[in-house]
């Protein structure tokens, strides 16, 4: 891929749900990037200005699935690599406490997923659950 070509959000979404990366269950920008072959590691001084476009579309791409339901988002961000990247999971590899997309106000509402189903807290931003 070139580093001047569109990442989309159907082109994320294909990489994500791909079989062939059915065992990577959590994704980052780095993680994502690296499936296209761009890496660029800001702990080891690498040029990181050459990539900042891609990995803000990546980024963009990854919060958006996040925004449709496609993604769960940890609460914990990665460091690995110089970067504080926010985790995405598959719902389907969701196990634990995830961070949820509330479509009535677009805030992060908890969600704990258990083996009898998945729990929902109440949404901080506009107390839908209560």
């Amino acid at each position: 891929m070139a580093l001047e070509t569109e990442l989309s959000r159907e082109e994320v979404r294909r990489t994500v749900f791909s079989p062939a990366n059915r065992r990577r269950t959590v994704w980052t920008v780095t993680s994502l990037l690296a499936r296209y072959g761009i890496r660029a590691n800001a702990a080891k001084g690498e040029e990181f200005e050459r990539i900042k476009l891609v990995r803000r579309r990546a980024s963009r791409s990854l919060r958006e699935l996040w925004s449709e339901g496609a993604l769960y988002r940890q609460e914990a961000t990665d460091n690995r690599g110089g970067f504080a990247e926010i985790k995405y999971v598959r719902p389907e590899d969701a196990s634990g406490t995830y961070l949820i997309f509330c479509r009535r106000c677009g805030e992060a509402r908890r969600s704990v997923n258990h083996a009898h189903g998945r729990t929902l807290e109440v949404c901080p931003g506009c107390g839908e659950g209560a």
